[in-house]
């Protein structure tokens, strides 16, 4: 595993289309998204990029760029996490099931 950076601020179009990771997940709180377990099982991805919204959720059309530029919408569960939680959440999801 290696650590995961941290790109700076940019607006969610352009960090979505700059992306080349193999698999591109964005956190969300919506009820119908898949649950990341289920995302993770079976991958084999050499990269990854984690999309992890602002506190109150993407926008429609920020959830519609980042379908266009590849991303899946993952959830983490019924629980809805505060933005620094659920990136560490999601980390441990991830090496725990890529590793």
């Amino acid at each position: 595993m290696r650590l995961p950076s941290i790109d700076g601020l940019a607006k969610p179009e352009a960090a979505f289309g700059a992306s080349a990771a193999s698999l591109k997940l964005t956190l969300s709180e919506r009820a119908d998204a898949p649950v990341l377990r289920e995302i993770l099982e079976g991958q084999h991805a050499r990269s990854i990029a984690l999309a992890v919204g602002p506190e109150g959720g993407w926008t429609e059309a920020e959830f519609s760029a980042a379908r266009q530029a590849g991303f899946k919408e993952a959830s983490l569960g019924s629980l809805i996490l505060r933005t620094e939680t659920a990136v560490t959440a999601c980390l441990a999801a991830v090496n725990y099931a890529l590793e």
